[in-house]
């Protein structure tokens, strides 16, 4: 005991320091709810921790995985576009070997056309420089009338009957007065100067109209060709 108290006369300054300490520490430190407090949220905390790095592990798993199957699939993926390209190189030549075909086809269309054109111009140019001049005959008129329909003719020959009308005048002629080559003629009264009579001898010329049938006296049938009369000589 006397050593004790010695012990503290000799360090009593140190002693109360220490107390001083212990009485500041007990003042202003944490408590021991506190300390369990913050001892509990880092235990939570490396927890969620914890389980937020597996997460990734996973992740970077799956990732890692699904890159290597792109890069297992990459050569059919690349063979698929090339044959895609192929393909569309294909459709697109072929439909540039259609669309030349259908010019070339429509080029030679419009050529036969535009000669045709010319050959029809050509041959109505021919004709009407021929005039009525076509060598046309009764016969031909006679046996084959729709062949020659709308065609120039022209006949001479004797009237041998006259129907005149208000407007129109009808004729029959005897083509080159022979009575066994009768023609019908119908002209407008107004493109002759005097009137047509019997027995006169005229020149005709026109447009083969066909066959005219009529009935004669003795009850039959009788067709002659017949013609729309434009000029009278």
């Amino acid at each position: 005991m006397r050593s004790l108290l010695s012990f503290a006369k000799k360090r009593w300054t140190y002693i109360v320091l220490v107390i001083i300490a212990l009485f500041i520490g007990g003042a202003f430190g944490p408590s021991q709810e506190e300390l369990d407090q913050v001892l509990s949220d880092k235990q939570d905390m490396e927890i969620t921790l914890s389980k937020e790095k597996e997460k990734n592990d996973k992740l970077s798993d799956t990732n890692k995985e699904l890159a290597a199957k792109v890069e297992e699939a990459e050569p059919y993926f690349k063979m698929e576009e090339e044959e895609r390209k192929n393909k569309q190189a294909e459709a697109e030549a072929k439909a540039a070997e259609l669309e030349k075909k259908k010019a070339a086809a429509e080029a030679e269309a419009e050529a036969k056309e535009k000669k045709k054109a010319a050959e029809l111009k050509k041959k109505a140019e021919e004709k009407e420089k021929k005039g009525y001049e076509t060598g046309i005959t009764y016969n031909q008129l006679a046996r084959t009338p729709d062949d020659y329909m709308g065609e120039k003719i022209k006949f001479r020959g004797k009237v041998i009957q006259v129907m005149e009308g208000d407007d129109t005048t009808q004729i029959r002629l005897a083509v080159g007065e022979d009575y066994d080559t009768i023609l019908f003629g119908e002209y407008d009264s107004s493109i002759v100067n005097s009137r047509i009579l019997e027995d006169d001898i005229i020149t005709v010329m026109g447009l083969s109209t066909g066959l005219l049938t009529y009935e004669s006296t003795m009850g039959g049938d009788i067709s002659i060709p017949g013609m729309s009369i434009d000029k009278i000589q």
